[in-house]
């Protein structure tokens, strides 16, 4: 049975989920039948375009969304990669993205078909332009993240019916060309914005504006004209009014904050009440690492998130956030170091914690209390029992810079510092860590790296906080309710800086480099390391620019795409192949893989396969 065949099938049992906005709120509409009358009244076209909206969330951020977009990247990774696979055509993940995208496409085909070609019940004609802009923007959507996945695939454009099991192959050419019209219709017909609170979620003209820039960048990116009308695009986004950047990267990230946060543009929304969340994002789980794994004084909990260890940021993703601090002390000047990632952890059991360790005071193995009871020496009064400093991850240092990471570890001895996994031949080489065999020197005091000293591995490590959900009803609860963030201001931004420095000049580049400054400045660790933020027209390219998606986009669906737009993802998964794989996978990275494999189940569908053919070295 070809796919669309199972689409519309299952497009009878669709079930309208209940969303954080009312206009999603359950309703009956959960039984469409194509061809019946259920469109032709103003509560069914209402349902139907509401249903558009929480059809998304089989998308975002599901665990194959997150293995096509996120991870086996330069900055995230599978941290359990000895001896992984590479993609193939019967890949679950790459299979679940294309039936996702292909069910909801069905849906948004069923509405827009029913609004153009149906007289329906007190729709005006303003209120069914909008939903043709809504429907056809959320169908634009999807197909884009097809294409950039595959390139040339079947363009279904009406309500799939009856049984047909042949697949027209279309053009990565064809289908952006519909993708931009979709996108402009959006832009042309959505409003600005919603009057009604309980509106928050709908898309508006300024998301069709979003993803037409991103899509001209990808797809018409040498051309000049399409160029300039991307940066309009960004500009006008930029200068609405409608959006502001939110002062705290740390904020931004925080529950109280995720609901009508004038920095996104367009949110994927989940109910508050779980009952009626379906799956719920599950995204909280994914990036979580065992905090638990190692410390006896840490259990699970909502704070630090159910652990799955399915995403570890890879070593240059850590080094990316290594800025030089303004005002001379240890640790980075870009603060996104500390709000994107969870690197600190308090002791959350009431039971006292003991580990025999090297006391440098006493050069002897003692039994200490970790982390010591409040007021005793060293503990400061607090209770933090690990820290992990994720921006320590360069190739090399300095010894003066060597000399004060470990004045800063002593300073928290013996609470548990974590360093990463590259620092290991770093510290070996400058002293190693004391124990009695290579005893605390008092005359030197910073010869040698304090007892306290540790190393992230595939299980413990700091890890993105982006997705955490600590509102769930207990730890082990996988339904989330957390709105995820498709687009954002600081993604905007940074497109219209792209688009800037790819139309060239001076004026441009000046553009670009106030563009990019402004979300590096928003991510100074404090006000007096801002001026460490702030860069320059001669160190601004687009290596620079593509690290600072990485830096600012990390973990938000972005980054396999972002390098594939910028032509650097062969590229940089063979040159970074030591700074991005943690254990050595069974293959190398290809140039054919840029394009996914057709899934098996489709092309067994179909009785023209051979239509379709993957890369011999996919499999078919």
């Amino acid at each position: 049975m070809k796919i669309e065949n199972i689409l519309s099938v299952l497009l009878l049992g669709i079930v309208i989920f209940s969303s954080c906005s009312d206009f999603l709120e359950e309703t009956p509409y959960n039984k469409i039948v194509p061809g019946s009358d259920f469109y032709k009244t103003y509560d069914g076209i209402t349902g139907g375009v509401n249903g558009l909206y929480a059809r998304l969330r089989k998308l975002y951020i599901t665990e194959a969304f997150m293995n096509v977009c996120e991870s086996e990247t330069d900055i995230t990774i599978w941290p359990q990669s000895q001896g992984r696979q590479p993609v193939n055509a019967s890949t679950g993940y790459v299979r679940d993205l294309w039936n996702a995208c292909y069910i909801n496409i069905n849906q948004c085909n069923e509405v827009i078909y029913a609004l153009n070609n149906y007289e329906i019940t007190d729709l005006s004609s303003d209120m069914r332009k909008r939903y043709l802009g809504e429907a056809r923007f959320i169908r634009a959507l999807l197909y884009s993240h097809l294409v950039k996945q595959w390139g040339d695939i079947p363009l279904k454009l009406t309500p799939t019916v009856n049984a047909d099991t042949h697949a027209n192959r279309t053009s990565e050419a064809d289908v952006w060309k519909v993708i931009i019209e979709d996108f402009e219709y959006a832009k042309d017909n959505l409003p600005k914005s919603y009057a009604k609170v309980t509106e928050y979620g709908r898309v508006t003209c300024y998301a069709a504006m979003h993803e037409l820039c991103k899509s001209l960048l990808t797809c018409r990116r040498e051309d000049p004209v399409a160029l300039k009308i991307a940066l309009d695009y960004a500009e006008r986004i930029i200068n609405s009014g409608q959006f502001d950047m939110n002062t705290n990267t740390y904020n931004l990230w925080s529950m109280d904050y995720v609901r009508n946060n004038r920095e996104v543009i367009f949110p994927v929304c989940y109910s508050k009440d779980n009952l009626l969340n379906g799956d719920g994002n599950q995204a909280h789980m994914y990036f979580v690492a065992d905090y638990t794994r190692y410390h006896g004084g840490m259990i699970r909990s909502l704070a630090y998130g159910r652990p799955w260890i399915r995403c570890k940021p890879t070593l240059y993703a850590y080094g990316l956030y290594n800025a030089k601090r303004s005002d001379g002390k240890t640790g980075s000047a870009d603060g996104r170091a500390k709000n994107f990632f969870q690197w600190e952890f308090n002791k959350n059991t009431n039971t006292t914690y003991t580990e025999f360790v090297y006391n440098h005071l006493t050069n002897k193995v003692e039994q200490q209390v970790i982390p010591r009871p409040a007021g005793k020496p060293f503990a400061g009064g607090e209770n933090r029992s690990m820290i992990c400093f994720p921006w320590y991850c360069l190739d090399s240092y300095s010894s003066e810079e060597i000399t004060a990471i470990k004045k800063e570890i002593r300073g928290l001895w013996p609470i548990w510092v974590y360093l990463p996994e590259n620092m290991i031949a770093t510290v070996e080489a400058t002293g190693g860590i004391e124990s009695p065999s290579n005893p605390y020197d008092s005359s030197q005091p910073d010869a040698k790296w304090p007892s306290n000293t540790k190393f992230n591995d595939i299980f413990f490590y700091p890890y993105l906080r982006k997705h955490l959900d600590p509102t769930r009803p207990e730890v082990n609860y996988a339904e989330g309710t957390r709105d995820v963030f498709v687009s954002r201001l600081a993604d905007t931004y940074l497109l219209a800086a792209e688009a800037a420095l790819l139309l060239g000049g001076d004026t441009n580049k000046e553009k670009a480099v106030n563009y990019v400054n402004v979300v590096r400045e928003r991510a100074a660790i404090n006000s007096e390391n801002k001026p460490a933020m702030i860069i320059t027209k001669e160190q601004l390219d687009l290596e620079f620019l593509l690290d600072e998606r990485g830096r600012e986009l990390i973990g938000e669906m972005h980054r396999w795409y972002d390098l594939k737009r910028f032509g650097k993802l062969t590229e940089r998964m063979t040159k970074l192949h030591n700074k991005i794989w943690y254990y050595e996978p069974a293959y190398q990275y290809e140039e054919y893989m840029e394009k996914r494999p057709y899934p098996r189940d489709f092309l067994m569908s179909i009785s023209n396969p051979e239509d379709f053919q993957n890369d011999s070295r996919y499999g078919n």
